[in-house]
């Protein structure tokens, strides 16, 4: 029987891991992966490669990360805003292969903002001040804890999966998309702010974003973490 493989791009960091540029990635990622059954492998960096890469791997999960994103991305016009990663560019070249060659795609946090912003979108540096909400959408609670609600368009692939139409998410996040393209769907928001926390990308097999981290909460199979994890998964094995 084939086996399910889901490429996972790493990051690229200075710390105090080594004295010299490396790759890392959060571990729930990778484990939450092969959890449900499939093979998580590595994507590093290397552009002569990375077509190899995708062709080898049954679908893609773009992670979160902490880096500076296109500044044209930005509906705010701050000339302080850092200039995007070589971090960034890999991200932004692997989102567009997935979407310009129908490969299965689960975005993740900043996995989400790149696939509405490669797709057209535009996202804020600050979603507090942007909404001027009451929800703190990053210092309030850890990643395994709840922090919102948010509600599910009832017309969307995220219903479908979830069978939920408000459920609980843990939060993590400074940046949001504020704006999507024609051919994106906003499937979910924050239910206290309207903050835009899923997205769908349409004519395409399986295109999902979602703002939070689902990796979290994969240990219960009725929850919606569950559920969105395993559809992805289900959707490369096709």
């Amino acid at each position: 029987m084939h086996t399910v493989k889901i490429g996972i791009p790493l990051g690229m960091k200075d710390s105090s891991f080594s004295r010299v540029p490396h790759y890392a990635m959060e571990q729930n990622y990778f484990d939450a992966v092969a959890q449900l059954g499939a093979l998580p492998v590595p994507l590093i960096y290397n552009e002569e490669t990375l077509e190899d890469y995708l062709n080898m791997v049954d679908g893609v999960l773009i992670p979160g990360g902490s880096f500076a994103s296109p500044v044209s991305w930005y509906e705010e016009d701050i000339p302080e805003l850092e200039e995007a990663t070589a971090w960034s560019d890999f991200y932004k070249k692997i989102t567009a292969i997935c979407l310009q060659k129908n490969i299965p795609v689960l975005g993740i946090c900043a996995g989400m903002q790149f696939l509405a912003c490669v797709s057209g979108g535009k996202m804020t540096v600050n979603v507090q001040e942007k909404t001027q909400t009451t929800v703190d959408h990053l210092n309030g609670a850890p990643k395994e804890e709840y922090a919102h609600k948010v509600t599910v368009h009832k017309d969307s692939l995220l219903y479908r999966i979830t069978g939920e139409e408000v459920f609980q998410v843990n939060s993590a996040h400074t940046e949001a998309v504020t704006q999507v393209a024609n051919n994106t769907t906003v499937s979910a928001w924050c239910t206290e702010d309207k903050c835009i926390e899923a997205i769908e990308i349409k004519n395409h097999p399986f295109a999902l974003g979602v703002q939070w981290h689902p990796e979290f909460f994969i240990n219960n199979p009725y929850s919606p973490h569950y559920k969105i994890m395993k559809a992805f998964i289900d959707a490369a094995r096709k």
